[in-house]
Order: C-alpha cells, then sequence, then structure tokens
C-alpha cells in the first residue's frame, strides 16, 4: 500500500466523517470554533523506547498516545473536540499494525467525543513516534490553570499513583501479583475528560499528573508562587500497590515519583471541599486529600519536613 491508500482505508474513518476534515484530501482541516467557546490546545508526543517499551501492541501504543494528550485538556476543564495525528513508522506498516492501532483510536474517539480532523505520515529514522495536537474548548474565561492556587486551599488527586510506574517495571520483569492489572494502567491510563464541568466549577488551579505526583506539585506550585503541605493518612496508593510496599518490593519514593499517572492534583477553596468531594463521589470516584495549599514559595513540605531526599521529584525529560 502507498501513503494515500492507508489515509483512505485506515485514517479516514477516523474522520467519522466530519466536513471540517475535508475527507483528508487537503493539507489542512478548516473548522468553526463552537460559538461561545474558546479553544484550548495541546500537543504530546509518544515515543518507541522512551514511552513504551520496544514490540508494544499497536493498540496499546494508540490507547497510551491519545488518552495522555486529553489528560492535558482535562486539566484545563476543556471538553474534547477532535485531534491531529502525526506518525513516523521506521518501515511502511502493515494490517497488523494499522487495523489494531486505527481500531483502538476509533473505540477511544466514542469513549471521550473527539474526532480526527486529520494530520500526517513519515518515515522514523528511529523507533515508532506519535505526535498529536489536541483540540478542545472551554467557556470564555473558564479554562483552569496551574497558576490560581490560593493560600488554604485543599489539595486534592482524582485516585491512586503509582500503578503505572510499577506496570512499566512489570515489563522489566519485577515480580508483581496483579502484573495485568498494572501493565494496563501503565498503556491505558484514564484521563478525567468526565470530570471537566466539575473542573471549571470548584478548581482554583489543576494539573496531571504525568511527570509524577511529587514533581507536578511542584510545577503547581511554581506556577501559583505558592508552596505545599502534604500529609498522607493513607498513601494514596491502590490496594494492589499497597500490597508491593508491605512486602518491600516497591518504595513510596518510587510511586510518589514513578508518573504517568495521569491522575488530575486538584486545588479547592476549603469552604467548597464537601460539596466538590460529593460531586466526584456522585461520579464513582473515591478522591485523595492530601494536603494544604500554604505561602512559602515553590516549597514542598510532606509530613512536615521540606522534601530532601530526592534529587529529582520525577520524571525528566532530558
Amino acid at each position: 500500500m502507498n501513503e494515500f491508500d492507508i489515509i483512505t482505508r485506515y485514517f479516514l474513518p477516523l474522520t467519522a466523517d466530519r466536513p471540517e476534515a475535508l475527507g483528508l484530501r487537503d493539507d489542512a482541516a478548516v473548522m468553526e470554533i463552537p460559538a461561545g467557546r474558546e479553544l484550548v490546545v495541546t500537543s504530546d508526543t509518544v515515543q518507541e523506547g522512551v514511552h513504551f517499551i520496544p514490540g508494544a501492541a499497536p493498540g496499546n501504543i494508540a490507547h497510551k498516545a491519545l488518552r495522555r494528550a486529553l489528560s492535558d485538556l482535562a486539566a484545563m476543564g476543556a471538553d474534547p473536540l477532535c485531534y491531529q495525528m502525526m506518525l513516523a513508522l521506521p518501515q511502511a506498516p502493515g494490517d497488523d499494525f494499522l487495523r489494531p492501532f486505527t481500531q483502538t483510536l476509533l473505540a477511544d474517539q466514542k469513549e471521550f467525543g473527539l474526532y480526527c480532523s486529520g494530520g500526517d505520515t513519515t518515515r522514523s529514522a528511529g523507533g515508532i513516534a506519535v505526535a498529536l495536537t489536541v483540540l478542545g474548548t472551554v467557556p470564555p474565561g473558564r479554562a483552569v490553570l496551574r497558576s490560581g492556587a490560593q493560600t488554604g486551599d485543599h489539595i486534592y488527586i482524582t485516585g491512586p499513583i503509582g500503578d503505572a510506574w510499577i506496570g512499566l517495571q512489570a515489563l522489566r520483569n519485577l515480580p508483581a501479583q496483579d502484573k495485568n492489572y498494572f501493565i494496563s494502567k501503565h498503556y491505558k491510563p484514564i484521563p478525567r475528560i468526565h470530570l471537566s464541568t466539575i473542573i471549571r466549577e470548584y478548581a482554583t488551579a489543576c494539573i496531571d499528573i504525568s511527570d509524577g505526583l511529587l514533581a507536578d506539585m511542584q510545577h503547581l506550585c511554581q506556577a501559583s508562587r505558592q508552596g505545599a503541605a502534604l500529609y498522607f493518612s493513607e498513601p494514596p496508593v491502590s490496594w494492589q500497590a499497597k500490597s508491593l510496599m508491605d512486602a518491600g518490593i516497591v518504595k513510596l519514593e518510587d510511586l510518589l515519583t514513578g508518573g504517568d499517572d495521569y491522575e488530575l492534583i486538584i486545588c479547592v477553596p476549603p469552604q467548597r471541599t464537601e460539596e466538590f468531594e460529593k460531586q466526584l463521589k456522585e461520579m464513582g470516584l473515591n478522591p485523595f486529600y492530601i494536603g494544604k495549599i500554604h505561602e512559602e514559595q515553590g516549597g514542598i513540605k510532606l509530613d512536615g519536613q521540606y522534601l530532601t531526599w530526592k534529587t529529582n521529584l520525577g520524571w525528566e525529560h532530558f
């Protein structure tokens, strides 16, 4: 198959016949921003050997590429609209790659409410790379930023952290029960898109946990010119991860800094926390309350002590 055969057979269905995509016959899409909305745009890349191991299943690559990009929209309280996909492959792809890759994208598009508006395919000098630019919308002036946290805000995370890091280590032969559970968390995170309305309503600031809980908490504090006091009555981890901690197989430090969780850190004014927690629980979530925002700029305290036990608080890109 040549490039245009691939586009017609595998990528055209991703447009869901939306007229904005122009049948993928042109070099760009043409679209209107929905009336009364502002556009939110984010880009994200996954690279073989960096974000997923060589030989990963095509469907798992598709899940990871789209879902982690959608998480950036969720953190700003945005509703998904569409995405552009840039796909680089070291050799001409066959049906064994393209079919499961695009079928997985179709399933995730249906689940999260967006479509593919176009993109580009090219040959890679290295491994597989997938770069997505995802577009979403918010009501005017309602995008939630990292920079809005206020002293006294309560800090929540939407779910347990560390499972994805354990999944990566399980792929590298870490001995773990529930191995398939952890690997699924690594490849198939859940972007909290369905919480966008709640985030716009209650959050003063928000960020998704991509680099690690502590690193991303620091990013939010730096943007807001605030600090954070974190204290865990119980580690914010799943019972599966807790069992590995109890067995001495993994450490809490690893789970706090491993990243790839794509849960959200949400800051909420104290007078609104009861209502916020109720809303999340009605959505089937059990949020973790992990601390408060304080005035000491950029500093993060864990159980009353400034963090000194690890130079890097999370994933470093370079």
